[in-house]
């Protein structure tokens, strides 16, 4: 850690800090910025263990209360904001579930009781029939109590405010890209998972119809909404989500689904925005969407489409990949479907993890010169890897 650091932010000199006083400036909007050598990825402090590896995750770093704060903000906010959309991007039966949740959510902002259900967390369906209770809500009326709602304001002197316009501004986001970042670090954060959980209540039957509700929830045009997770799908590239708008069945909350990379890149104080994307780099060396060893192949088999599968498969048991294996993991991790032919000459040549490190790479290269992620850039990445 420097033993002095220049503050850019109302201080015309250098000042002497120490990490508390530090991270304290950084909470409070002070902008600082200084050069960070290879081993101070992320804020590591030099006084720390000498013989860590610098590039193991995590380091250890506390959760900020600024931090904390701002999302908790925030995730009343998007809480409310899904309220005052309730009745157009879901159906008449699912709404009266979802309201509900948001109802007791807010309980205390309207001074009522929260009505906790006989087995939380269990279907309808699986319940006694006596219990079979659906509560009865008026969508107009609901909608006019959640307009009623004064929320706090946000305090936004914290590193993920910062960090995420640092992202916004390194890999040339669009305000849709730079939201879809925002409520995926939100919902994703929050303990019990409340959110999650009404999210998961608003089906839709195919991806126009949740790009329609997207686009209210979020105030972006539909055709922005799409590109954020349509191929190529940059944000799931670099490992910042993990959204498939394939899944089934396709629920609000598949669109929200995060990494340990967005998280820590959003919450970790950084030097510098250099200092910020050597960090996301390393991130992808430990963090991998490869499942345990200990996972039985047949539930892989559940998880994923049979190539996809027999490429977790092969990896756990380090086994070369095939073609087939390939060209799922590209679809997977960007979204383009190409044949598996293409990739023969890859076949037994590269393996899992470089796989979804080149495609990173390529994804944070290109959006840094602003420049699209193309299918030829994609392979050439790839072919170039195993060079």
């Amino acid at each position: 850690m420097p033993d002095r650091l220049q503050a850019s932010g109302g201080f015309d000199s250098y000042v002497p800090m120490n990490l508390l006083t530090w991270l304290t400036a950084q909470a409070a909007g002070l902008g600082l910025e200084t050069d960070m050598s290879p081993k101070q990825a992320g804020g590591v402090d030099k006084d720390a263990d000498p013989n860590a590896d610098p590039t193991v995750a995590p380091y250890g770093m506390p959760p900020h209360p600024a931090n904390e704060a701002y999302a908790k903000c925030m995730a009343a906010v998007l809480m409310k904001t899904i309220g005052m959309n309730l009745s157009s991007i879901t159906t008449s039966e699912n709404f009266q579930w979802a309201a509900v949740q948001i109802r007791d959510y807010f309980g205390y902002h309207f001074g009522e009781p929260i009505h906790a259900p006989y087995k939380p967390n269990v279907p309808k369906f699986l319940l006694p029939p006596e219990q079979r209770v659906t509560p009865v809500i008026v969508p107009a009326a609901f909608r006019y109590r959640m307009g009623l709602l004064e929320l706090a304001i946000p305090n936004q002197a914290c590193a993920v405010v910062r960090n995420l316009d640092w992202l916004t501004e390194v890999f040339h986001l669009g305000p849709a890209e730079q939201k879809v970042l925002l409520w995926t670090y939100v919902v994703n954060c929050q303990m019990p998972p409340v959110i999650e959980g009404v999210m998961s209540e608003i089906q839709f039957c195919n991806e126009p119809q949740a790009y329609a509700a997207l686009s209210l929830l979020l105030d972006e045009p539909e055709s922005e909404v799409a590109k954020c997770f349509a191929a190529p799908c940059r944000l799931r590239g670099m490992r910042l989500i993990d959204s498939h708008p394939w899944r089934y069945p396709l629920t609000l909350d598949s669109f929200f689904q995060s990494t340990e990379n967005l998280t820590d890149v959003l919450e970790v104080v950084h030097y510098s925005r250099s200092g910020m994307l050597q960090r996301l780099s390393e991130l992808s060396l430990y963090w991998s969407m490869l499942p345990d060893a200990g996972v039985p192949n047949e539930q892989l088999y559940r998880w994923f489409k049979p190539a996809m599968a027999e490429a977790c498969i092969a990896t756990v048991n380090d086994q070369p990949l095939k073609a087939a294996h390939i060209a799922e993991l590209v679809w997977w991790l960007i979204g383009y479907r190409l044949p598996a032919e293409q990739y023969e000459p890859l076949a037994g040549n590269i393996d899992f993890v470089t796989i979804q490190k080149t495609i990173q790479s390529c994804c944070m290269v290109r959006s840094q010169r602003d420049q699209a992620v193309t299918q030829l850039a994609v392979m050439q990445a790839l072919y170039a890897a195993v060079q």
